[in-house]
């Protein structure tokens, strides 16, 4: 039996989260995958990649995402997702989706975030952060 504290279900043994996040289609904007495709964080190891932030990967058309926008779903564990969206299950890959799924665990429906390296600790490094972006026009 799980039990559900605003969006994470916690089980006996796993986490469980209750959202995703989805593209949408924006060239423009630096969003190539399809309209409302689920997206993951796969590892890049180019630093020079690291510096422009970390884009959002699709999950069936494998195009990179500048944002993504959280969608509440059914809740799920990391390991049903990797295997539902045959990604790896390397460490590494799945310690990306819980920092992922973590941060958004608590944003609205539709809100849009972003994936970007910012200095953290003594001396700082730089760590990866999926945070909330606000769009202006």
């Amino acid at each position: 039996m799980s039990i559900v504290i605003g969006s994470i279900a916690l089980g006996r043994t796993r986490v469980k989260f209750t959202s995703v996040l989805t593209g949408q289609h924006s060239p423009k904007n630096g969003c190539f995958g399809n309209d409302g495709e689920e997206l993951c964080l796969l590892p890049i190891g180019n630093k020079a990649e690291r510096e422009g932030g970390h884009p959002f990967t699709g999950t069936f058309s494998k195009e990179k995402n500048q944002y993504g926008w959280v969608k509440k779903v059914e809740p799920f564990t990391i390991e049903e997702f990797l295997e539902r969206k045959s990604l790896p299950k390397a460490q590494e890959v799945h310690d990306l989706q819980s920092l992922m799924f973590k941060a958004i665990s608590k944003l609205s429906e539709n809100d849009p975030v972003a994936a970007d390296y910012f200095p953290r600790g003594l001396p700082p490094k730089p760590a990866l952060v999926v945070h909330k972006v606000i769009f202006h026009e």
